[in-house]
């Protein structure tokens, strides 16, 4: 008896998950919470496969967006999909989403110009060019606050362009790993002309900061040493300090 039970639930399931693998994409997201998704548009597809043109998400805009949805993840009720974004990064990497609407992100590469990522984030008018590259091991995400979030970001052959004058940086890397319960990332050069040490935090109730510490190499472009005066006055290890903090909305 238990054993038909079984067979009869799982059979069941399976047949849901064969409906709603031929389900329009627009039909099975209007079932679903507004206020746990994003902003959608240009919404086309199936639920097994399909695309945006865009999607919003606090500050940021990505997109178009394709997605090929894993048949097997439909009947353990954890949606998880295959995406691939054209802007402002082109990223290609997997998507689940639990029944409480928790988001988690696994095995994410992403390359970008660093103008476009600025922009991406609100800050268009920072003069600083480049090229970035993440690979994103892991993050989950409820509401705008992320969690869990392990990876590596590279910064490649920063300028500061303003003008005509444009300087040389350098590149720059940030290690992301939790520390005792906070997310964290920890910043250094990789080489060049300007040395920078520091860390950025975000913590569970969504308060963030970040701490850098910068200075002109003796070998940079003694413009760039200029630059840096700017910033204000130097510790007693010639470096200048960059403090920002803030809070996450809920």
């Amino acid at each position: 008896m238990k054993r038909a039970l079984l067979l009869g639930a799982l059979g069941l399931l399976a047949l849901l998950a064969g409906l709603a693998w031929r389900l329009p994409a627009a039909t099975a997201v209007g079932w679903l919470p507004a206020e746990r998704l994003p902003e959608l548009y240009g919404l086309s597809g199936r639920v097994s496969s399909g695309q945006l043109s865009s999607l919003r998400h606090g500050r940021v805009t990505v997109g178009p967006l394709d997605w090929e949805l894993s048949p097997w993840s439909l009947l353990w009720l954890h949606p998880s999909a295959d995406l691939s974004i054209e802007k402002p990064v082109l990223a290609r990497g997997r998507a689940t989403v639990s029944p409480t609407g928790r988001l988690r992100l696994a095995d994410w590469q992403a390359t970008a110009t660093v103008k476009d990522l600025l922009a991406a984030v609100g800050y268009p008018f920072i003069p600083l060019a480049g090229a970035a590259g993440l690979q994103l091991d892991s993050l989950q995400l409820q509401g705008q606050r992320p969690s869990g979030i392990h990876g590596r970001l590279e910064l490649r052959n920063l300028v500061w362009a303003m003008g005509s004058q444009r300087l040389p940086v350098g590149d720059v890397e940030a290690v992301l790993a939790p520390e005792d319960g906070i997310e964290t990332a920890q910043i250094r050069d990789l080489g060049g002309p300007l040395e920078v040490i520091g860390t950025a935090r975000l913590e569970a109730d969504g308060r963030y900061e970040l701490n850098l510490r910068v200075k002109a190499r003796a070998e940079a472009d003694p413009r760039l040493a200029n630059l840096m005066r700017g910033l204000g006055r130097p510790d007693k290890q010639a470096y200048y300090p960059i403090r920002y903090s803030g809070q996450l909305a809920p």
